[in-house]
């Protein structure tokens, strides 16, 4: 590992130690590097369904959000389009768990835009799984 890299890696750690690598805005991004230079052991006991927070799911789960573009070929009038990248949250969760767990947050909060959220992510993955 370059000099550099174990830098950033130490930093990586040090915020996921601390809980503050969930407030990232490129959690995802970050996650994958830390993945490369580091184990995978480590970030599965970062992203440990057991004992992470529904806040914190919720921020790992938006950063997987990615956006595409398409054009009406007819009109030209071009759309933009928000979905999450389950192909990379595969990589870091079984889905039937993560079906699990979420449905437990939603028993145990009261916050709507959580529930809205949580609501969305599961009615997209269930597409995504052909259910």
């Amino acid at each position: 590992m370059l000099k550099l890299e174990k830098i950033i890696y130490e930093k990586i750690k040090e915020l996921a130690n601390n809980k503050q690598l969930f407030d990232s805005n490129h959690l995802l991004e970050i996650i994958q590097y830390w993945e490369i230079w580091g184990n995978k052991e480590e970030i599965d006991d970062f992203l440990d369904l057991n004992s992470i927070s529904s806040e914190n799911l919720a921020k790992f789960l938006v950063s997987s959000i990615k956006s595409s573009k398409s054009i009406n070929l007819l009109n030209g009038i071009s759309r933009k389009q928000w979905t999450f990248d389950f192909e990379k949250l595969k990589k870091y969760y079984d889905f039937k768990k993560l079906i699990s767990v979420i449905d437990e947050f939603k028993l145990n909060t009261r916050d709507k835009s959580t529930l809205n959220f949580f609501d969305l992510f599961l009615k997209e993955l269930n597409q995504y799984l052909g259910n």
